[in-house]
């Protein structure tokens, strides 16, 4: 009997793994690899804090999605709380609360807004957790 060494690409076809099949494999795991850190970004709510629309608050995951804001004089910004846990946000900080705007308590889906007419910087915190913080820099 004749033998005679087979290409890369009959060897693989003779085991049963074609280059079409090895690489649909191949971007099928970098797929479902890219999937699962796009998940781990937004469940951490680090990825909130690029997607975020400008007058927008998100709640999630014990943190204000963006932690820090610049806005326009006269314009308003809405907190969304998307945490399974409810939240109440006052301005201020937790040691000296000024009460220029407070929410009621948020539970999960339920959003508050308020409008920004004062030029300055205004921090603000949940009265349940006070260790999360933001503050929103407000412009002429």
């Amino acid at each position: 009997m004749f033998w005679r060494k087979l290409s890369v690409q009959q060897e693989q076809v003779r085991k049963g793994m074609s280059p079409s099949k090895k690489a649909i494999i191949v971007a099928a795991g970098m797929g479902i690899a890219f999937g699962l850190a796009l998940f781990g970004l937004w469940w951490s709510g680090i990825l909130y804090d690029y997607i975020t629309p400008q007058g927008r608050v998100v709640i999630w995951s014990y943190g204000f999605h963006p932690p820090e804001a610049i806005v326009k004089k006269g314009t308003s910004i809405a907190w969304e709380n998307l945490d399974p846990v409810p939240h109440k946000i006052r301005s201020g900080s937790p040691s000296n609360s000024n009460d220029i705007f407070v929410s009621g308590l948020l539970n999960q889906n339920d959003r508050f807004e308020h409008t920004f007419n004062e030029v300055g910087t205004f921090e603000y915190y949940c009265v349940p957790h006070p260790l999360m913080k933001a503050k929103i820099t407000v412009t002429p």
